[in-house]
């Protein structure tokens, strides 16, 4: 019994040594992230390592990240640039429609203040022509959010141009809608417990979120491999 306690098929010791790994990934995907124009290289690198860690079928996952690093670099970098663009868009638009410009203050009637404020600002606008448009950039918001869960783990799975990649990320968010909201619930919730009540989860803070994501998202691209 002793034996098979230490055994480094044991279940404790493989869950310890994801652990690890995950957190040595983590290591490396913010370290190479620094740049900041190498954000998007670097989370699909980690996806390409975490997609394989979720079938249980990573080897070498540090070769492996610098590799998938070094093979997505500049169609990463494309896409990462744009997701930049369009999310300031995005978001200067929504700012003005909804608040004029004027920042996020908080709303005297509802006590709101930062998003609650912009939420808030959505529904109080007094025109509808005004809160037409602020519903339709804030589905919008909601579209680039799905669309940015999906992309760099698509890009780390599939080779395709960079539109293709982007629209085949969108699609997949929204035809497997179900998968999209639970990894925003489930994302939203461990940087919830990360920032209020376990701070030593920074140690995970991406390759953390990014493996859960590649456990459901492992099963949504079975569907899509020939």
């Amino acid at each position: 019994m002793a034996s098979k306690l230490f055994d480094y098929d044991n279940p404790f010791f493989m869950l310890m040594s994801r652990v690890w790994d995950l957190m040595i990934l983590n290591f490396l995907a913010v370290l190479f992230c620094i740049p900041v124009i190498t954000a998007g290289a670097s989370v699909t690198a980690l996806y390409y390592v975490t997609l394989k860690m979720a079938e249980d079928r990573e080897s070498h996952i540090y070769r492996s990240f610098l590799k998938a690093f070094k093979d997505n670099f500049f169609q990463s970098t494309v896409i990462n640039i744009i997701l930049w663009l369009i999310g300031a868009v995005l978001m200067v638009d929504l700012w003005y429609v909804v608040l004029g410009g004027t920042g996020l203050p908080a709303n005297p009637s509802t006590g709101f203040s930062g998003s609650g404020a912009v939420l808030s600002g959505i529904f109080s606008t007094g025109s509808p022509v005004r809160l037409a448009m602020a519903v339709i950039f804030l589905a919008l918001l909601v579209m680039y959010m799905f669309t940015s869960l999906y992309v760099y783990a698509v890009q780390a799975r599939f080779v395709n141009p960079v539109h293709r990649t982007l629209s085949n990320a969108f699609m997949m968010s929204v035809r497997h809608l179900p998968s999209t909201v639970l990894m925003v619930m489930l994302n939203a919730a461990f940087f919830y417990i990360a920032v209020n009540y376990a701070s030593w989860l920074a140690f995970w803070a991406l390759s953390g979120p990014l493996y859960i994501n590649s456990l459901l998202l492992c099963r949504v691209f079975k569907r899509y491999m020939v």
